[in-house]
């Protein structure tokens, strides 16, 4: 798959019709990418682009590694065993027995294009600032109080920032952490509850805006 790393280290394991965990590549701001497969064929291909709290407390990748891949169900009809493959070097991270296929008792309602691409990115999002307060801290070390205000703005209210309002952040006295405020006073914002559906972008969001420099320090070990 274009534009993904190679895996370096990983922690996988099956959770029902599906293998989770994370995966991450040595450094680089590229994601890992996998595919399941059975007999030969690919049943799914996923991105390690969500939020994962076990791997933000090893230290590993800021938590932005996380993976769910669904499909187990769908090997099952194919083989009795099946494999996770890193899509870029070709490496087995994973190799499980699956379970014999079961029909479901009603089949889910297919999505639509728009719904698949919302499930997509709603997996790229997370619940708490602090997920992506580095990256917000990083870009106001490299670009100053406007960057991160603009940042701010474009990833959380997907909206430039106006200038009069930098223009008041920049006359306050030094903050302790101005990068975080800043999250917090637009998270807390009634323009921000008012959007629909609104999320925390993570940094592989398409909204998302902030710096990404922070990807590239290694994985410890690496």
């Amino acid at each position: 798959m274009k534009g993904c790393a190679p895996v370096a280290a990983f922690v996988l394991a099956v959770e029902g019709n599906r293998i989770a965990g994370h995966a991450a590549p040595a450094a680089g701001r590229l994601p890992c990418a996998v595919r399941l497969e059975a007999d030969g064929e690919v049943i799914a291909i996923a991105r390690a682009t969500r939020f994962s709290a076990d791997a933000a407390a090893a230290g590993i990748r800021l938590g932005w590694c996380g993976i769910v891949v669904d499909g187990l169900d769908l090997a099952a009809a194919l083989a009795d065993r099946a494999r996770l493959v890193c899509v870029t070097s070709g490496a087995v991270l994973l190799e499980v027995a699956v379970p014999s296929p079961a029909l479901p008792a009603a089949l889910p309602a297919p999505l639509s294009v728009a719904g698949l691409i919302a499930e997509a990115q709603q997996g790229e999002a997370c619940d708490e600032a602090g997920a992506i307060h580095p990256f917000a801290l990083a870009t106001l070390q490299r670009h100053g109080v406007a960057g991160v205000l603009d940042a701010a703005y474009r990833t959380l209210l997907l909206r430039p920032a106006e200038a009069s309002m930098i223009a008041d952040w920049q006359a306050l006295p030094p903050l302790r952490d101005l990068a975080g405020m800043a999250l917090q006073v637009l998270l807390t914002s009634t323009e921000y509850r008012d959007r629909p559906g609104h999320i925390i972008p993570g940094p592989f969001h398409p909204t998302f805006a902030f710096d990404l420099s922070p990807f590239d320090e290694g994985i410890p070990g690496s």
